[in-house]
């Protein structure tokens, strides 16, 4: 799929010198509407907030006020889950936001739009790995993932997981575009394309599902949660380092006709 975005530029400065040419600014697609739009900060009455159906048995799901929501899995033979139904989009382009910090190893964490209790995309762990599983039932490898067992004394000294990823605690922002009329998908971790085209399950989605798994224990904060359509830019997903690169990878860049286009300095990454 190939993606022209509008942007919007909240946090970062971006600094545009010389002159860029009219076309490169042409692409232009209508604004999206938010399905899912949850910084998974509170749970009243509910482990992990009100729109959520949220499945304890096998450990507990709980937020650190104002800082995110993790999910502990302490059982071997049973998950914890949430799962959050939303307003069913049939056509057109479908984004999914989330990030994921791993404080104790999920093999098997699962991350999913489902339609009903069957996948359309289905993202897990494995071995190590964020891996994507087509619907052959194949595995394809994505990026490996680190675990930092020092996340809570992070939140505790106030680097708390959404703006830490320059304090040494790795984050993985992953976004997920979906095209609904060809039935197929996209995946960004952190700015980078890692795949695309990716053939989707047949039945149009419903709900976004959580997962640890049955087998094993562990521990991962996910925060914030975004689902909406067409494209937006949420760069708390994808921010890069001022000096140290450019704009976000999966942008394209036009500067054929001179001057250059950098990160003057980010001021944050909380949403």
């Amino acid at each position: 799929m190939k993606k022209f975005l509008k942007l919007f530029i909240i946090t970062a400065l971006v600094v545009i010198s010389s002159t860029i040419s009219a076309s490169a600014l042409d692409y232009m697609l209508p604004g999206g509407m938010y399905l899912i739009d949850d910084d998974m900060m509170a749970g009243i009455n509910n482990p992990a907030g009100s729109s959520w159906d949220a499945h304890e048995i096998g450990g507990n799901i709980e937020h650190t006020w104002g800082k995110g929501l993790f999910m502990e899995d302490t059982s071997t033979v049973l998950p914890v889950d949430m799962q959050r139904k939303y307003k069913v989009v049939e056509d057109g382009i479908l984004t999914l936001e989330y990030r994921l910090y791993f404080e104790k190893d999920v093999d098997g964490f699962l991350a999913q739009v489902r339609s009903g209790k069957t996948p359309v995309v289905n993202l897990k762990t494995q071995g190590g790995y964020l891996v994507a599983q087509k619907v052959d039932g194949s595995i394809q490898q994505l990026t490996p993932y680190v675990v930092d067992a020092d996340i809570p004394n992070k939140i505790a000294t106030n680097e708390t997981p959404a703006d830490n990823r320059y304090f040494g605690a790795p984050g993985y922002g992953v976004r997920v575009i979906m095209d609904l009329d060809n039935k197929k998908y996209d995946v960004y971790i952190n700015g980078i394309l890692l795949a695309d085209d990716l053939a989707m399950g047949t039945t149009t989605p419903d709900n976004v599902f959580f997962s640890t798994t049955k087998e094993g224990t562990g521990k991962v904060w996910v925060f914030p949660v975004r689902l909406y359509t067409n494209y937006y830019i949420n760069e708390t997903s994808t921010s890069t380092i001022p000096g140290a690169n450019t704009v976000s990878r999966y942008m394209d860049i036009y500067t054929s006709n001179g001057g250059t286009i950098d990160v003057e300095f980010s001021s944050s990454q909380i949403w």
